[in-house]
């Protein structure tokens, strides 16, 4: 079945080559891929000056400059053709048997995830996986998904996706995603292996100088939708959670920006692998992810 690998392509071309290079390199070969610029920038001209063309690329723009990476993930969604949905930012990357191990899985389950290495992309410093490294099957539920602090991606089944990304929120949108996911499905298996990396870009909106005050409004704003709809999930197990995760987040969050101030750290993801959060061992990643 085909697989529709969603791309938002923003200020990318320092590293859409890469990350395209690693689902051309997909032992999986029924995918597409849709890159959405939000900047202006011709993405195919972009990756053709480079050497990579494929006809299982498909090119999508905002027609807008910074409309944000979830106005650009939900026109992908709209334009997927896809049995599957797999989200893919720009500076991430695949290793070649994701797509062939997932998407089995996510059409038994809904969905399906695996493990990821987070990694400094300006020195290649290597802070850590997500999970301890085993050959055991896990499987998450919302309540233990709310408590990482990860960017764990996953394969959809397209039918079970009938909602969109919040295009409200700066930050954070892809978990409420996955958590309004976990919610229809029930818990999803996770894989022990690593098979994406998560790249820390400096200039990211998720790594910016500036991303805890992102971060800050963000919850903030969240907070105030779940006081008038509860942020649109179904249940009453499952807003409680989204509540309670969104507070917990938003104390770490502040929590890392007086370590950033008193220079014991320069990113999220080095606080945390630092251990001067509280979050679960082998949380390695950003505050609501990016």
């Amino acid at each position: 079945m085909l697989v529709s690998i969603i791309t938002p392509a923003f200020r990318a071309h320092p590293f859409i080559g890469r990350a395209v290079k690693s689902v051309l390199a997909q032992d999986y070969p029924h995918w597409e891929m849709l890159i959405i610029s939000d900047d202006g920038a011709d993405y195919r001209s972009v990756l053709r000056n480079g050497g990579i063309e494929d006809s299982r690329l498909r090119f999508l723009s905002t027609g807008r400059i910074g409309a944000g990476p979830n106005v650009a993930r939900n026109m992908g969604l709209r334009a997927a053709q896809g049995g599957f949905i797999a989200p893919l930012d720009a500076d991430d990357l695949f290793y070649p048997q994701r797509l062939s191990a997932l998407a089995p899985l996510a059409g038994r389950h809904g969905m399906a995830g695996d493990n990821l290495v987070v990694i400094e992309d300006h020195t290649g410093h290597r802070l850590g996986t997500v999970f301890p490294q085993s050959d055991t099957l896990r499987w998450l539920d919302m309540a233990t998904f709310a408590r990482y602090s990860t960017p764990l991606l996953f394969v959809f089944q397209r039918q079970i996706i009938d909602f969109l990304w919040d295009e409200t929120v700066a930050l954070g949108a892809d978990t409420l995603f996955n958590l309004r996911a976990l919610e229809k499905t029930g818990p999803a298996p996770i894989l022990p292996q690593v098979l994406h990396e998560y790249r820390i870009v400096p200039d990211s909106i998720c790594h910016s100088s500036d991303a805890h005050e992102r971060a800050e409004q963000a919850y903030a704003l969240c907070l105030e939708q779940w006081q008038v709809n509860r942020l649109n999930f179904t249940t009453v197990e499952g807003s409680a959670i989204v509540k309670g995760m969104l507070l917990r987040k938003r104390e770490l969050n502040r929590r890392f920006r007086q370590c950033l101030e008193a220079g014991r750290c320069h990113n999220f993801q080095e606080f945390i692998a630092a251990g001067l959060d509280t979050s679960p061992p082998h949380a390695t990643a950003t505050a609501l992810s990016h």
